[in-house]
């Protein structure tokens, strides 16, 4: 069954030589001009570029902060700049909206000062 719609679809000249070339060839002309990795096949490269390397497009404009997708960069906006920052550090005085933030803040200071 196998070979079999492997057979059906290797038996276009194109989808083989695809195969062929992708798999079956040492050669890596194609290279990621972000982190310097080459891949066998300009497709194998425009992958690794969607997934590895997206455009970060939404910025925001409070902090340094960078966002491929619209839902996350809502996200940061609501939770680390509009939310109410209501636990506050009382060694400095750092106002977080989260109290995972402030755990994380706070070990800071449980490792500095022992």
């Amino acid at each position: 069954m196998i070979k079999i719609l492997l057979w059906s679809f290797y038996s276009r000249k194109g989808n083989l030589e695809r195969h062929t070339e992708a798999r079956h060839t040492i050669d890596k002309t194609f290279k990621c001009i972000v982190c310097k990795t080459y891949f066998k096949t300009q497709q194998d490269l425009r992958d690794h570029t969607d997934t590895d390397h997206p455009e970060r497009k939404y910025k925001c404009n409070e902090c340094p902060s960078t966002f491929t997708h619209q839902r996350t960069f809502n996200a940061h906006i609501n939770i680390i700049h509009k939310s109410s920052k209501s636990h506050v550090c009382k060694v400095c005085a750092t106002k977080l909206s989260l109290i995972s933030f402030f755990i994380s803040h706070m070990i800071v200071y449980i490792f500095t000062f022992r």
